[in-house]
């Protein structure tokens, strides 16, 4: 009985911190980014165009966008021409522990400049009608997928980042993605709660009866589980897969379960991967792109980093 009642009392307050911060991180933590993005709400001083404000709309209700325009294809072009220079400069590139994908290892933003309009347009105004403020990066980096076992993992699966709320991830594919090159998927954000909690119940039915499991990566492959079956019996039509031929913008809440990066024999995706918050104040784009934003911590412990 004293088992169930604080399994109750935390799937309670899991549930309530998910509800109104939007994030898995744990009720204890997730507070601190919400009331941070409030006070960069409240020092804002502008307002979107209804262009925008429709796509934040529409953001707030999915969970995820996808924005292609001339100025993102535009990117796209130049991005592809600028990875020629790269791709053959195997310091710059690790296969790491992950099968099927490449992470680039060089400074995102000092090799790639041609990244920076997307800061100063459709990023810039995506971002800022969704948070109804200023934005800026944590960090940014790249990966390229292509297909090298008959098996997807880590990413590839269905999973939730489990970061703050207010973290918004970017993906730029600058040569476009179809579901052939690995598109991301991600389950409509009404339904993402559903799931997290089912999957928190089979975890723990799984690790507490008789000779359950106890290592961490086969308690992770269990959320895993419970999430490709219950999307393929109950949501299959609530899963956004967005395409497009060129250079695409596709901005998701950190917390949505979501997957990607699997892409069929023969097909390749480029992404770079960007992880955006809430900011009092508007960016630095100068020191982003002076200084770069290399990936140093999953998440910023102070919101206003």
């Amino acid at each position: 009985m004293l088992r169930l009642a604080k399994d109750f009392i935390h799937d309670f307050l899991e549930n309530r911190s998910f509800d109104k911060y939007g994030t898995a991180i744990g009720w204890q933590n997730a507070a601190v980014y919400d009331e941070y993005h409030q006070k960069c709400k409240a020092a804002y001083q502008h307002s979107s165009s209804p262009e925008w404000s429709e796509l934040a709309l529409e953001f707030r209700d999915k969970g995820i966008v996808s924005i292609q325009n001339d100025e993102t294809i535009a990117v796209g072009k130049v991005i592809m021409q600028a990875l020629e220079k790269y791709r053959e400069v195997t310091e710059k590139w690790s296969s790491g522990s992950t099968a099927n994908i490449e992470n680039y290892n060089g400074n995102i933003l000092l090799d790639f400049p041609e990244l920076r309009p997307l800061f100063e347009g459709p990023l810039k105004h995506a971002l800022e009608a969704i948070y109804s403020s200023h934005y800026k990066l944590l960090y940014a980096v790249m990966m390229y997928s292509h297909r090298q076992q008959e098996s997807a993992v880590a990413s590839q699966l269905w999973h939730s980042d489990a970061g703050p709320g207010s973290c918004i991830n970017v993906m730029f594919l600058p040569h476009g993605v179809t579901k052939e090159s690995g598109a991301l998927q991600a389950v409509h954000w009404g339904h993402t709660k559903t799931l997290l909690r089912g999957a928190r119940k089979y975890q723990r039915e799984h690790v507490r009866k008789p000779g359950g499991v106890t290592e961490p990566a086969a308690i992770r492959r269990l959320k895993c589980e419970y999430y490709e079956k219950r999307i393929a019996a109950d949501f299959k039509g609530e899963v956004s897969q967005p395409e497009g031929e060129g250079g695409m913008l596709v901005l998701f809440r950190n917390n949505c379960i979501h997957r990607g990066g699997y892409p069929a024999a023969g097909h390749e995706r480029y992404a770079y991967i960007f992880h955006m918050y809430p900011s009092i104040t508007s960016p630095d784009i100068e020191d982003y792109f002076n200084v770069g934003r290399p990936k140093k911590v999953p998440y910023p412990k102070d919101p206003a980093f």
